[in-house]
């Protein structure tokens, strides 16, 4: 598959960009070097509008893609990559009290908004 998953290693993320991820750059170099690449069809690229979090860098790495999309493959990987990371660490440290305290959280909140509500009630009625 060429989707890239939550649960991939950094090596699968690795293979699939560079197998299937289409590149915006012309059918051959000379054309590329004249055209330069095309940033809206470039699904590197695309990845990085959404995943990267440093703008200035990634107008320059549009431009790097007018002259050389291999790089702009190789630091999508990196963000890619460091991105499913985060998500698998961040998942790895969900256990079974965690998810309880998680899910049960927005039923204590109404439990105690009801409560101060009730007593604010109970307030006005003793004055």
């Amino acid at each position: 598959a060429s989707a890239i998953f939550l649960n991939d290693s950094p090596s699968l993320v690795k293979t699939k960009i560079n197998k299937y991820a289409f590149s915006g750059g012309q059918v051959d170099i000379d054309t590329h070097r004249q055209l330069g690449g095309n940033t809206d069809v470039d699904v590197a690229y695309q990845y990085l509008r959404f995943l990267h979090t440093d703008d200035v860098e990634l107008e320059k790495l549009g431009k790097v893609l007018i002259v050389h999309a291999i790089t702009l493959k190789a630091r999508c990987i990196e963000v890619v990559s460091e991105f499913v990371l985060n998500f698998q660490n961040a998942r790895a440290k969900i256990n079974d009290d965690v998810l309880k305290q998680f899910m049960r959280l927005p039923a204590q909140i109404r439990e105690d908004q009801l409560i101060a509500e009730i007593n604010s009630l109970k307030a006005q009625l003793e004055h």
